[in-house]
């Protein structure tokens, strides 16, 4: 009687009750326990969990270092650094567990890695950076600073009236790396952003006189038209060095026609201008002093965010009336700051890949199309996908993608295949999941779940 989860994501693709009886959020009063929330930057959840923290009223703590899906000490927790956080368990259940006042809640609230440059890597052992306590977050020294879009690609401190436009291509984000890192960790890390800026519309500022550090959540407001009834737009704050390479920084998108809500869907009026509010992932970065900070936006995050599905021209205005900008978190250069953190050195070796994944990008050409490839055997298992989209014909698009797997025992043999089909056209989803075991080669079970449901605005 078990259901694939994708099914339930595709009956239920709006916010509403279905999400709301499974999530904390909004109504984070209802957690009355003590909460230690870790994460890593490279994962899926850090906003999140900053999120859970700056809302939650019980009793609360936080660390977010620089790993993917992983706890700090394991041996996967790419990129490192990589810390014994099993000692901040115990004192924390020490505490709240067994009542013993071990100090850990006079110590500061908010514990970060807070990263600096370094060239972009399809493979990141280490980052580089330094930890950071804070007695809040954002910290208290932060404040809220306009970097308006300008003429020629500018980026500063007041907006000028003009415009730029730009056609989508659903393609754009092929620098993106993977969301979580998934099954190509440690490879599947954000590049150099240069391959994506080039397809997209760029604002940058000149290279800075001083250091400039962002601590928190950044945003922009967009100021849009579009020529179709359905588009998304996404922004990413890039560090640009020197020698023009570009680190990703921070990102985030919204699907036009949840501009207001994200429970009824409103379409667009062609060529009407709205003003749309774009929440980035939080973030702990410095750009060095003599580094650009870019913005780029497109309408697209391929390997990421599932394409819209008809071809549009998307405008983005500027100027007193229409003020474009990022909203960041910076902080003060000359505050005062709480000493540093001091960990242990995770006392695991670090994991080294029997098998280098597959994790490729391929372009037809002549088709005018973009797929990934991924591939990865680990221990018992061997995973496989293929993801595709389309800048000729956006609405089609499609994932497939494989998972075989033996478990350890020896007898009897077992071997499990699930395959999975995810596509769209232009007016609907569809999913199809199929499972199959055998044991001792001779089919044991199969099952079979297909579901379609309308693109309800998106």
């Amino acid at each position: 009687n078990s259901v694939p989860w994708t099914l339930s994501f595709l009956r239920n693709l709006l916010d509403g009750p279905y999400w709301r009886s499974r999530s904390v959020a909004p109504d984070f009063a209802r957690v009355k326990c003590p909460v230690l929330l870790i994460e890593g930057w490279a994962d899926w959840y850090a906003s999140a969990q900053l999120r859970a923290f700056q809302n939650l009223t019980a009793p609360k703590k936080i660390l977010i270092g620089p790993w993917g899906h992983y706890y700090a000490e394991e041996s996967r927790a790419y990129p490192g650094p990589r810390i014994d956080a099993r000692r901040d368990y115990l004192k924390w259940f020490d505490r709240w567990l067994k009542n013993i006042d071990n100090g850990v809640m006079d110590e500061p609230s908010v514990t970060v890695f807070v990263r600096s440059w370094q060239p972009p890597a399809r493979l990141c052992v280490e980052t580089a950076g330094q930890w950071r306590n804070a007695a809040s977050w954002p910290p208290p020294e932060v404040g809220a600073t306009d970097f308006f879009f300008a003429s020629h690609g500018r980026l500063g401190d007041a907006p000028d009236e003009g415009k730029e436009t730009y056609d989508y291509r659903a393609s754009v984000g092929v620098a993106a790396g993977r969301r979580g890192l998934g099954t190509t960790s440690p490879w599947g890390m954000p590049l150099d952003q240069r391959a994506d800026d080039a397809c997209s519309v760029v604002y940058e500022t000149g290279p800075l006189a001083a250091p400039m550090e962002l601590l928190g959540e950044p945003q922009a407001v967009l100021h849009v038209s579009s020529t179709a009834q359905v588009a998304y737009f996404h922004v990413r704050l890039c560090d640009v060095a020197p020698d023009g390479a570009s680190r990703l920084i921070s990102d985030g998108g919204l699907l036009a026609t949840h501009r207001v809500s994200h429970e009824r869907p409103e379409p667009l009026i062609p060529g009407q201008i709205y003003e749309l509010r774009i929440v980035l992932k939080h973030c702990a970065d410095v750009f060095a002093r003599g580094h650009r900070l870019r913005v780029a936006v497109a309408s697209a995050e391929f390997q990421n965010a599932w394409p819209t599905g008809t071809p549009a021209r998307n405008t983005i205005f500027r100027g007193a009336a229409y003020p474009s900008r990022v909203v960041l978190p910076v902080a003060e250069a000359d505050r005062e700051r709480l000493p540093a953190p001091r960990f242990a050195e995770s006392p695991f070796p670090l994991w080294r890949a029997t098998a280098q994944p597959v994790y490729a990008l391929h372009r037809d050409l002549a088709a005018d199309t973009a797929t990934c490839e991924l591939a990865n055997t680990d221990e018992n298992a061997h995973n496989t996908s293929r993801y595709t989209v389309s800048d000729r014909a956006p609405a089609a698009a499609k994932i497939e993608s494989r998972f075989h797997y033996r478990p350890p025992h020896q007898a009897p043999p077992i071997e499990i295949d699930a395959t999975c089909v995810t596509e769209s056209d232009a007016d609907s989803y569809s999913h199809t999941s199929r499972v199959e075991i055998r044991i001792d080669a001779r089919l044991y079970f199969e099952k079979t779940w297909t579901e379609s449901v309308g693109r309800n605005g998106s």
